[in-house]
This record gives structure tokens, sequence and C-alpha cells, in this order.
């Protein structure tokens, strides 16, 4: 048979479709929740929140007096004390801190992580991975129920979610980009930490281990991020204060909140 004729190429795509079947049954079972956020804040505007130093309890008290849908991820819960503030969706993707992860005290409906993790935490969505050679380029899914590219920074993953929640404008908030660390393993990609990363008290302790990212692969998976919101007239824009990441367009966080109470 011509391996170049349509036949031969259908009736290669069925045997590995047949041969695939489990898998990609087993993957159907595990991400079918993901489907129903399709477009589910269409038109709407949310922000996505770092834990950086910048942030600050007040700036939470804003949101929830807006209304405004929001992301957020990893130890944030731990702020909760402090405010009625709650994030809409809530992200993880970092073994060193899902491993920790056992009650956030947000509804399961509304918590994403990697399928890896589906045994370690049970309940809420589970999207699966998509692979890429995150050394020398950006990737931008905008499938979720497919599955979400990582760059070192789940705050990548919670960009492409709001994307295909339907979100068309975004405004990113403690991401301050900087970090302080010392005792770096390049070879482990591990750091430990000085304790003064985050806004939150006793988030990390010091000295902790902490997985090392690549500022590069970040930044490459920003720009995908950029690149796709402009191509497709969506808004992105980093309104944290301060901070070293620039690229996305800048937006003053004061700014950002007295336009959303005129809306």
């Amino acid at each position: 048979m011509n391996k170049d004729s349509a036949l031969y190429q259908s009736v290669r795509g069925l045997y590995f479709g047949l041969k695939n079947l489990p898998n990609n049954t087993k993957f159907a079972m595990n991400t079918h929740s993901i489907k129903k956020f399709k477009d589910i804040n269409k038109g709407e505007a949310c922000f996505i929140i770092g834990n950086g130093p910048s942030m600050t309890v007040q700036d939470l008290d804003m949101i929830y007096k807006l209304g405004v849908k929001s992301f957020a991820c990893n130890k944030i819960y731990l702020i909760f004390p402090k405010t009625e503030w709650r994030p809409d969706y809530f992200f993880s993707s970092d073994d060193k801190i899902v491993k920790d992860i056992h009650d956030t005290g947000i509804s399961p409906d509304r918590c994403f992580y990697p399928l890896k993790y589906k045994s370690t935490i049970k309940k809420g969505n589970f999207y699966n991975s998509l692979e890429f050679n995150w050394k020398q380029e950006g990737k931008f899914s905008y499938d979720m129920h497919r599955g979400l590219y990582g760059a070192g920074t789940v705050t990548s993953e919670m960009i492409q979610a709001a994307y295909y929640m339907g979100f068309t404008k975004v405004y990113i908030i403690g991401v301050d980009f900087s970090y302080n660390m010392k005792n770096v393993d390049s070879k482990n990609q591990t750091f430990q930490s000085t304790g003064n990363n985050y806004f939150i008290k006793g988030y990390a302790s010091e000295g902790q281990t902490l997985n090392l990212s690549s500022e590069e692969a970040m930044i490459l998976g920003y720009q995908a991020a950029r690149n796709a919101f402009e191509s497709n007239n969506r808004e992105i824009y980093n309104a944290t204060r301060g901070g070293k990441l620039e690229v996305f367009e800048r937006k003053n966080l004061d700014e950002v909140f007295n336009s959303l109470k005129n809306h």
C-alpha cells in the first residue's frame, strides 16, 4: 500500500486510535469536568493573583468589594483568616506545595491541579500537562480540556485557564518576578528561601527548599500569553505594584480599581 495514499493514512490513524483507546478513555474520564468551564466567564474581567511581597490584604479586600472574579494559587489560603476575599479559581502545580495541600477551604469544584496529582488530591478538577521544549519556546493552550502548558510558574497556567473561561481583560497582580534566594542548586533545580519572597507570613520558612524555575522559560511563557491575547482582541496587563516583570503593558493598580468601580 502506498504510504502517501489517503487510504494508508486513514488505516494508520485508525490503528493508533484503537491502540491508544484505553489511555484516551482514561484521559477523557479524568478531565471531563474541565469542559463545563469553557467560556463560563465570557467577556468579563479578572485578576490573576501571585503571592509576591507587593500584594496586600487591602488589595484582596478591594477585589472582594468590587466583586471581580479572581484566580489565586498555592498557599494563598494562609491569608484567609485576614480577609473575606476568596478566589473564584484556585490552582497549584508545584509538587513541593501540592503535597502539603489538605484543605484549602475552597470548594473542590473551583480547584485545579495537573492530572498527575489526582491520586494525591482526590477532589478537584484535573488538567493534562502538555509537553514541549520549554527551554526553546513558549507555548499557549487555547483549549484547557486538551491541557495546559507549564512555563515554570503556575501563573502561566492560570492565564491559559482564564482565556479558556472566556475572560477578555486580565490584570496580573502580585507577580513581582524578583526572588531572594540562597544555596541555589542548579543541578536539582532547587533553592533555599530567605523567607521574604511572599506577602503571607509563614508561606515559606527561612531556609526552606523550594523548586527553582527558569526565568527564561517563564518569560517565553508570558510572551506566548501576551501574543495569544493581543492576536485575539483580548487584553492582558501587569498591574503588580513594582516588580521586574516587563512582558505585559503596565497598569497602575489603584487606577484599575477606580475604573472597575465605575462599571
